[in-house]
């Protein structure tokens, strides 16, 4: 686990609050939301403009700043769904 979960945590609110239709999970409750996809510190999904952007080809700016706050904490952004961008530490890696 990293060392900083409290903080990407925090990290991560702060950039998805700026869109409408998104939510923020530790590893622990997306665990106990959904019974798939279980890996990454932290999760958050999307739906609406973020997951347009970041599933579409005009999303640079949003790609980006995901992939500075993953690299901030030690982590790498995997996509589980369609919806759901996991932070994963690259500790086990």
């Amino acid at each position: 686990m990293i060392k900083t979960k409290d903080k990407l945590l925090a990290d991560v609110k702060k950039f998805v609050s700026k869109y409408c239709d998104t939510a923020v999970y530790t590893a622990e409750e997306w665990q106990k939301k959904e019974s798939t996809m279980h890996f990454g510190e932290v999760v958050f999904v999307a739906e609406g403009e973020l997951y347009y952007a970041l599933n579409g080809q005009h999303g640079r700016k949003e790609k980006d700043a995901i992939k500075k706050i993953a690299e901030k904490h030690g982590c790498y952004i995997e996509q589980g769904f369609s919806w759901s961008w996991h932070f994963c530490s690259l500790e086990g890696v």
